[in-house]
């Protein structure tokens, strides 16, 4: 039998290491390594910042060249307003559309092989031309939300299999859009421990010292989206100045060109001496940052309800692997995966509480670093690799499924 070839469908771009683009990367990993014949479809993003080359893509993610990208012009811009969106959806549409029809007529695509994607709007096309008997393969989504829209309905009733990344979005599909239990599949927590295997073989004052920074500063460690009036950022914010007196660093690791005269006039006015703001790194960098820190943070406010439900920050599976102690926000979606025992939890919205808990993995070195070993133990036995042997596993028994019924 020949071997399964599997299109990745995804609307982000992989010329910048963010945190979709990252986590994409890996799952094309690890399904060639799960024996399919991998080809990831992404739109090509025109970026006037951090702009690079698609040979750089390797590079920049760290990871090697197993599979194939291909880049379709879509004519879309970084960072478009909102309001662009119709626009967006219809560009994916036609430029997936041409290039479905393309795989068709020169039977690159043909009934064992199967659609993987994490975009509803680009996944139409193949839908439409599996309803008119153009294309049989099989088509899977991974699914982060629980939005109900007229697409989403469309989409879910027409696919073979959904993937969710926890047990809400799983009822919750189940619920909204009618799908039968065993057409879903709850994917186990990927962490990025093979990626930080090299890293875990050195010290945090190695990291320090390669990076120019002082050996003797305690260091608090966010990764991650920075803007302004973004809530989460505010509120890292607000514990940092209440942590100045102590002498606590903050390093706010991701900030983008258009920010950093805001944040400098920001951090001049509010008369900060404890925040440091570092630019957009590759993925190499990028971890000996989060390696060189004493504590990570990442604290989502309650009042979304995507982050309270929804959302595992992709920074969770660095976070783990470093074997450095992490600050999570005690929300649902991250009770489901993590437990005391791994990481501090600290109630949203509660600056205070954070800046106290901070305080106390300085003053409790023991506890801290029983909880980043327990921390590191979960993620040697929860990887990408375990996770997506699942996931592969579980499309493969939806084909046989397919084929009974047929």
């Amino acid at each position: 039998m020949k071997s399964r070839r599997l299109f990745f469908i995804s609307h982000r771009d992989m010329r910048k290491n963010r945190a979709d683009a990252v986590h994409i990367m890996r799952i094309c990993r690890e399904f060639v390594r799960n024996g399919f014949e991998v080809t990831l479809i992404t739109p090509r993003t025109i970026r006037f910042e951090y702009s690079k080359r698609k040979s750089e893509i390797w590079n920049i993610h760290k990871i090697e060249q197993v599979f194939s990208i291909v880049e379709l012009p879509v004519l879309l811009f970084d960072n478009m307003p909102r309001i662009f969106m119709p626009y967006s959806r219809i560009m994916r549409y036609l430029n997936f559309f041409l290039y479905f029809i393309y795989l068709i007529l020169f039977k690159k695509i043909g009934s064992n092989d199967l659609i993987y994607s994490s975009d509803h709007t680009s996944t139409l096309p193949v839908i439409h031309m599996r309803k008119l008997n153009f294309v049989s393969c099989r088509i899977f989504l991974d699914k982060g939300d629980n939005i109900d829209d007229k697409i989403r309905r469309y989409v879910a009733a027409n696919i073979d299999g959904m993937i969710a990344i926890n047990d809400f979005i799983k009822n919750e599909a189940i619920r909204i859009y009618g799908i039968g239990e065993d057409k879903i599949f709850k994917r186990s927590f990927p962490s990025m421990i093979e990626d930080f295997k090299e890293y875990n073989l050195r010290s945090k004052e190695d990291y320090r010292k390669e990076l120019e920074l002082s050996l003797n500063d305690k260091i608090v460690v966010y990764s991650g989206k920075i803007a302004p009036n973004l809530v989460e950022i505010d509120l890292l914010l607000q514990a940092a100045k209440i942590l100045q007196s102590q002498n606590i660093m903050f390093y706010f690791i991701g900030i983008r060109e258009i920010y950093k005269s805001y944040y400098e006039n920001y951090l001049k006015e509010n008369k900060f001496s404890n925040i440091v703001f570092i630019d957009f790194q590759p993925v190499d960098s990028f971890i000996k940052y989060i390696k060189m820190a004493d504590i990570l943070v990442s604290y989502y406010d309650g009042n979304d309800f995507y982050s309270a439900h929804l959302r595992v920050p992709a920074k969770s599976s660095m976070y783990l692997s470093s074997g450095i102690p992490s600050i999570f926000a005690d929300v649902p979606s991250l009770r489901e995966w993590f437990s005391d025992d791994m990481v501090y939890f600290v109630k949203p919205n509660k600056p205070d509480i954070l800046a106290n808990t901070i305080i106390k993995i300085f003053s409790d070195k023991e506890e801290a670093l029983g909880k980043a070993k327990r921390s590191l133990e979960y993620a040697k036995a929860n990887d990408y690799s375990k996770s997506y042997y699942e996931v592969s596993q579980f499309m493969l028994s939806r084909f046989e499924q397919e084929s009974i019924n047929i």
